[in-house]
């Protein structure tokens, strides 16, 4: 009887394990990072850190608006540095290198890869981006295990996630880039959450290419909906 007990109890557990959807885990991942429909009602979002890349430090600072505006700036060598803008038409950057401080449209991959963005991120209401997510099964992340999921954008494109079993917090990011000099396998480390404004979000993010560290941005301060001038995202004429 012990033994019949014993096998109905491993038997039930295997088939909670397997009945598991990628739904399922993406729901509790909205909860753990304050929930979809708040994320849904932010319009803006600043953050700004320090990044270290090639053995040299300098500050970072992102700054976002809806649907997909993107603007990345650095201050390197006393210089500022748009490294890449994205207002909605056009994705483009201004080095005070080699252009002469003048304002230059990125290639076609970043055009292609600034308009597949989504200020919500891709996981929210990932079906109505056209987006499919299969869970794949369970990983380590340093070792942390996690649920691995695939999401695969209408573009073709692919990405896989981490999603930590005990937080349901995403540990890592796989992209896989077919385009452009970054071409290959990429892995996103996301660390150190916080919280901001009742939503989670992580204040470290380490970027490998090929097992090797090539980007370290760790963030001080993020601020959910501060005002923003929208002319910063325009490709200067």
């Amino acid at each position: 009887m012990k033994k019949f007990f014993l096998f109905a109890v491993i038997a039930l557990s295997a088939f909670a394990t397997r009945a598991q959807t990628a739904d399922e885990i993406l729901d509790k991942h909205f909860t753990a990072i304050g929930g979809a429909d708040k994320w849904k009602k932010m319009e803006s979002l600043r953050m700004v850190g320090t990044g270290t890349a090639q053995g040299m430090e300098f500050s970072v600072t992102t700054t976002k608006a809806r649907p997909n505006k993107a603007r990345v700036e650095s201050d390197m060598m006393g210089q500022n540095v748009v490294m890449s803008c994205y207002d909605g038409t056009t994705c483009w950057s201004k080095t005070p290198w080699g252009t002469m401080g003048k304002p230059t449209k990125m290639g076609e991959a970043e055009q292609k890869a600034a308009q597949s963005e989504s200020f919500d991120g891709d996981l929210i209401d990932y079906k109505t981006k056209g987006s499919t997510v299969t869970l794949i099964g369970k990983d380590s992340v340093e070792g942390a295990k996690c649920f691995k999921l695939s999401l695969k954008k209408a573009s073709g494109d692919e990405k896989f996630y981490y999603v930590n079993a005990k937080t349901y917090l995403i540990d890592m990011v796989q992209a896989i880039s077919t385009r452009g000099p970054n071409k290959g396998m990429s892995e996103t480390l996301l660390s150190d959450y916080k919280d901001v404004n009742g939503l989670k979000m992580p204040y470290s993010i380490e970027t490998k290419m090929k097992g090797e560290t090539v980007f370290n941005l760790k963030f001080d301060t993020i601020e959910v909906d501060p005002k923003i001038d929208a002319t910063v995202f325009v490709f200067p004429k």
